[in-house]
């Protein structure tokens, strides 16, 4: 029987694994949360109680202060709750909250057969026998990005090492007689063609988008007449109130107006897309080498000849799912089948 020394740590033990992988929420993005969500709602009830007193409406003060408590109240449960969920290496199930908030459930549930991970989506399904799928109620974007990196790599050992958008194809001067020529890649809809050239699209998720202007617009327009009708004209927030405002009613529509989302071209190994500032560019910019695909965050990224990587701001939940998805098939054939969630000793 092996022995090891007493100040060798368990994890490290040749041939040990863990028995839970616990994933925690990220501490960053939940003071954001907390920060958004609770600081208006409480400025609107301290601009009420400096400028109107007793006689500001009583509508608005309830509405003010519903929705302060409604903000503070997500808030802290976000926050409190430290360990989003953890995986159970042995059974390969999930230990998770559900869809409110309250309790914890093991997934999958009574009637559902598996577990299956979208790599394209990132996103967790239960699977029941006739092949029905149901989204389980977690948010990667909202975890630890090491914790969730740890937890996609105990069943799927592939996203450990990120994947080339556009690999190159062999050199015929120094392939050798047994290596084939690589295939075009294809190229996810809607293709357009011009000059000889093909270039992929990938288009918003404008449902996605209306369901936001949905609610968006109307809260926009009602700060909009708070500030203009009700409160002071010379009170100290009116002026944050209507830019606020105005700045949330330009984003939700921005989406629904722009054409498309990004667009690339697999023979010239470029994605063309918008920045941080909102102006288009094309990627990777002078100095990268590269653009690769993170496996467990379904990011994109650009990277140095020295390795060190800079993200792009695209996200898969902001494009079309079906333009993503088969953006994603064409340099990584195995986002074209879910990945089946399954214990570490299984996939020895």
């Amino acid at each position: 029987m092996a022995s090891y020394p007493a100040s060798a740590p368990r994890a490290e033990r040749p041939g040990h694994r863990p028995r839970w992988v616990s994933v925690r929420t990220s501490w960053t993005r939940n003071h954001t949360f907390v920060a958004v969500w609770a600081v208006f709602p409480l400025s609107g009830i301290l601009d009420s109680e400096v400028q109107r007193g007793d006689d500001f409406p009583l509508l608005v003060a309830l509405a003010w202060f519903a929705g302060a408590v409604a903000a503070l109240g997500s808030a802290v449960l976000a926050v409190q709750r430290r360990r989003r969920f953890r995986y159970d290496t042995r059974s390969g199930r999930i230990e998770a909250g559900t869809r409110w908030g309250f309790g914890r459930t093991i997934y999958p549930r009574a009637g559902f057969q598996r577990l299956e991970f979208s790599v394209a989506r990132r996103e967790i399904h239960e699977v029941r026998f006739d092949g029905t799928r149901k989204r389980v109620p977690i948010a990667a974007w909202m975890a630890r990005r090491a914790d969730w990196q740890a937890f996609v790599e105990s069943f799927h050992p592939e996203a450990r090492s990120p994947v080339p958008l556009f690999p190159r194809a062999p050199d015929p001067a120094r392939a050798g007689p047994s290596d084939a020529p690589a295939a075009p890649p294809d190229i996810g809809p809607p293709p357009q063609q011009g000059g000889g050239k093909r270039v992929g699209t990938v288009d918003m998720n404008r449902r996605r988008f209306r369901r936001l202007a949905a609610v968006a617009v109307p809260a926009s327009l009602m700060g909009l007449f708070t500030a203009l009708f009700v409160m002071e004209p010379d009170g100290p927030w009116d002026l944050a109130v209507i830019g606020a405002s105005s700045g949330v009613f330009g984003w939700s529509l921005e989406p629904l107006m722009m054409g498309h989302y990004f667009r690339y071209r697999p023979s010239g190994r470029w994605i063309e897309a918008r920045g941080s500032w909102g102006i288009e560019r094309r990627y990777p910019r002078p100095g990268f080498e590269r653009l690769e695909y993170s496996v467990a965050h379904a990011e994109i990224h650009e990277t140095r000849a020295d390795g060190k990587r800079r993200r792009l701001w695209i996200r898969p939940a902001t494009a079309n799912p079906d333009h993503w998805r088969r953006f994603v098939e064409n340099f990584y054939p195995a986002a074209r089948t879910p990945i089946v969630i399954r214990p570490p000793s299984e996939l020895d």
